[in-house]
C-alpha cells in the first residue's frame, strides 16, 4: 500500500492514492487518521481497512470511483475532543462540558478551549487544497466527502454545517449523539444546511458504547425529516446488531458506507 505523508502544523496527514487517479477522482477525508491505514499507529492495533475495502468492494465494479483517501490526525491526542466537538453547539450548550470525564466521555481534557472551527477550517481550506493540488484532483463539492466515527461522526456532520460549499457528503459511523442528553443532535440539526444538495450516511451498533445510541439516533433522524431531509435517500441510517464501538466494527461495515456514497455520485 503506497501512502503519501504530509504535515500541516501539528496535524499529520496520510493519503492513499488510487491507481485510477484522475481529475474527477472522488475525495474522502477521514478524522482520527492514525486508525485508518497503519496498525502500528492505531489505537488498538486494528485499522478501518478502508483502502482494502476500496480495493475489494469498489474497484472490481467501479474502478473509476476509487476515491483518494486523506487521513488527518494530531499525534498528541490531548486536544482530540476540543477539535472534533462541534464548536457552535458546545458554545450554545455549555452544560455539555459537565459530563466530560463522566461515563459518556471519559478521557482526560487538558483545557476547555474549543478548536472545532479551526479544525474544520484546516480541513476545508488547507488539507483539501493540498491534496487536490498535489495530485491534480478537481475541487468538486458533490464528489467530496468527510468521514469519521464517534466524535468523528459529530465532526463529519459539523463539516457540512461549517463548510457546506466544500463537502457533498458526510459518512458518520457510531455518531456520539448522547452528548448533552440529546442537545448535541438538536444543535447539529439546527446548523445543517437546507436539504437538497448534501447526503448523510449514519449507522450504529448495539454493543458497548453504541448500546446507548438508538434513541438519540432516532431523534436526530426525526428532526432531519421534519426539516425536509428525505430519509432513505438524502439520509440513510442503518443499525448493525452485534456491532460494538471499535475500529474492528467500523472496518466490518465501512465498505457499505463507501458503496452508498460512491454509487450515489452518478
Amino acid at each position: 500500500m503506497e501512502i503519501l505523508h504530509h504535515r500541516i502544523g501539528r496535524h499529520a496527514i496520510e493519503a492513499w492514492v488510487p491507481p485510477s487517479l484522475s481529475p474527477t477522482t472522488p475525495v474522502l477525508v477521514m478524522h482520527d487518521g492514525k486508525n485508518v491505514f497503519n496498525p502500528a499507529t492505531s489505537t488498538v492495533g486494528v485499522t478501518w481497512g478502508v483502502a482494502e475495502a476500496v480495493e475489494r468492494e469498489i474497484a472490481p465494479a467501479h474502478p473509476q470511483l476509487q476515491p483518494l483517501i486523506v487521513a488527518v490526525w494530531v499525534p498528541d491526542e490531548r486536544r482530540r475532543f476540543q477539535e472534533l466537538a462541534p464548536q457552535a453547539v458546545m458554545e450554545r450548550y455549555p452544560q455539555i462540558w459537565d459530563e466530560i470525564g463522566g461515563p459518556t466521555v471519559s478521557w482526560a481534557i487538558d483545557d476547555r478551549r474549543l478548536r472545532g472551527n479551526a479544525y474544520q477550517d484546516l480541513l476545508a481550506l488547507e488539507v483539501l487544497p493540498w491534496a487536490r493540488g498535489r495530485l491534480g484532483v478537481e475541487g468538486r463539492r458533490e464528489r467530496t466527502a468527510v468521514c469519521g466515527s464517534s466524535m468523528g461522526g459529530l465532526a463529519s456532520l459539523y463539516a457540512l454545517a461549517r463548510h457546506p460549499e466544500t463537502w457533498g457528503s458526510a459518512l458518520a459511523l457510531s455518531t456520539h449523539f448522547p452528548l448533552g442528553d440529546g442537545l448535541m443532535g438538536a444543535g447539529l440539526a439546527d446548523l445543517l444546511p437546507s436539504p437538497g444538495r448534501h447526503r448523510i450516511w449514519m449507522d450504529f451498533g448495539d454493543q458497548t458504547l453504541d448500546a446507548a445510541y438508538a434513541p438519540y439516533q432516532a431523534a436526530f433522524d426525526a428532526d432531519l425529516a421534519s426539516r425536509g431531509w428525505r430519509l432513505g435517500n438524502d439520509v440513510l441510517t442503518t443499525p448493525f446488531p452485534g456491532h460494538d464501538h471499535s475500529e474492528r466494527a467500523w472496518s466490518a461495515r465501512i465498505h457499505l458506507a463507501l458503496t452508498w456514497w460512491l454509487e450515489g455520485l452518478g
